[in-house]
C-alpha cells in the first residue's frame, strides 16, 4: 500500500479568534493500523468524517471499553483516550474551548464529560446538511470558511457565556488562578457556588478538575520542551515530583517518562493545536 499524508491547518475568522482554537484538515492513507493516545486538553473537539475510515476510541488500561465512532463530538476530559484506525481516515477536526461548545452543541457540557456522541443525535439535520457541504467543496481552506460561516452565525444568536466564567477560564490556561476554588471564585467577583454552577454547565468540568487539566497542559509543554522533572514540578505547582508524577499518571494513564517515550516514537507527532502537547504516537 502506498503511504500518503497529507494534513492543512487552518485558522478561524478573527472574530472566533477567542473561541475556536483551531481547525485541522485530514486525509491518510498509511500502511498500518496507527494509535494515539490522546491526553485531556482543556477543549472539546468536533471530527467530520468525509467518507473514509472509523476511528475507535478506548481507554488506557481498559480492553473491553472501546466504542467505534464515525462524525463525532469529543467532550471535556479528565482522562486520557486512545484513538485507533485502520491507516485510513479522511476528515474535518474542529477544536472549541469549552465555553463556545457549549454554545455550538446547545447541551450543557457536564453531560459529554469524558464522552464522545455523534454529531448527528446532537445535532440531527443541521449537522447532516452541514457535512453533506463539506463532502462537496474541492478543498479544506473552502471548508474551513464554511464552518467559520457557521459558528459566526452561532456565536451571533448566543448567548455569550458571563464575564466572569471566561476570566477564570483565563486564569486557570495561564497558570494565574489561585490556588483554591473559593479564591479564584473571589478574584473573579462570584460565589464559590456560581463557579461552579457555571463550569459545571459551560466548561463541563469541575472548577478542581479544570485546574488539573490546564495544569497538565502546562506540564506536557515543559517536559517535551526538555525541562526537567524537578523544574517542571516547581513551576507548575505541584508539591514535589512524586505528585506530578501521581497527577500525570491519574490522567494520562502513564508515567512522564513512559509518555515522553512514545512521543521519541518514529513516527508522525502532529499536535492536534500548534503550541500544544495533544498526544503521543503508541506502538
Amino acid at each position: 500500500m502506498n503511504t500518503d499524508w497529507r494534513l492543512v491547518r487552518g485558522r478561524p475568522d478573527p472574530a472566533l479568534a477567542d473561541a475556536v482554537l483551531g481547525y485541522r484538515a485530514f486525509d491518510l492513507t498509511l500502511d498500518r493500523v496507527q494509535r494515539r493516545l490522546e491526553v485531556p486538553i482543556g477543549a472539546v473537539t468536533l471530527v467530520a468524517n468525509l467518507g473514509r475510515g472509523t476511528l475507535r476510541i478506548g481507554r488506557p488500561g481498559e480492553s473491553g471499553a472501546w466504542s467505534s465512532a464515525d462524525s463525532f463530538a469529543i467532550g471535556p476530559r479528565t482522562r486520557a483516550v486512545i484513538g485507533e484506525h485502520n491507516g485510513a481516515m479522511r476528515g474535518i477536526e474542529v477544536n472549541l474551548t469549552p465555553w463556545f461548545a457549549r454554545t455550538v452543541l446547545g447541551v450543557h457540557l457536564g453531560e459529554l464529560r469524558d464522552h464522545q456522541v455523534e454529531l448527528d443525535q446532537l445535532l440531527g439535520r443541521r449537522w447532516r446538511h452541514l457535512e453533506e457541504q463539506l463532502a462537496e467543496l474541492p478543498t479544506s481552506q473552502a471548508r474551513f470558511t464554511l464552518i467559520d460561516r457557521h459558528l459566526l452565525r452561532l456565536r451571533a444568536a448566543g448567548p455569550e457565556p458571563a464575564p466572569q466564567l471566561r476570566a477564570a477560564w483565563r486564569h486557570l490556561l495561564r497558570g494565574t488562578a489561585p490556588t483554591t476554588v473559593a479564591a479564584l471564585a473571589h478574584e473573579v467577583g462570584w460565589s464559590t457556588r456560581s463557579l461552579e454552577l457555571h463550569f459545571a454547565e459551560h466548561i463541563g468540568l469541575t472548577p478542581k478538575s479544570a485546574a488539573r487539566v490546564t495544569r497538565l497542559a502546562r506540564t506536557l509543554r515543559m517536559l517535551t520542551a526538555g525541562h526537567p522533572l524537578s523544574d517542571t514540578s516547581t513551576a507548575c505547582g505541584f508539591y514535589d515530583q512524586a505528585h506530578l508524577n501521581r497527577e500525570f499518571r491519574a490522567l494520562t494513564g502513564c508515567a512522564p517518562r513512559e509518555f515522553l517515550h512514545h512521543r521519541r516514537t518514529p513516527g508522525r507527532h502532529l499536535d492536534r493545536l500548534p503550541g500544544w502537547v495533544t498526544s503521543a504516537l503508541l506502538p
